[in-house]
């Protein structure tokens, strides 16, 4: 856990919903899927064009 702590707050972020996306996979959740990566995906826009 140690290495976690150098890591910015972003990207945290990013491997926070890369691993709920993961989980939602395996669980089937499928809505939820859709719903955080399309969340991620304009949070990432919305970061890279601000």
């Amino acid at each position: 856990m140690k290495h976690l702590f150098g890591l910015d707050l972003k990207t945290i972020f990013y491997l926070l919903l890369a691993v709920i996306i993961v989980f939602g996979i395996f669980k089937k959740m499928f809505k939820l899927v859709i719903f955080l990566a399309l969340a991620g995906v304009l949070f990432y826009f919305f970061r890279f064009l601000a």
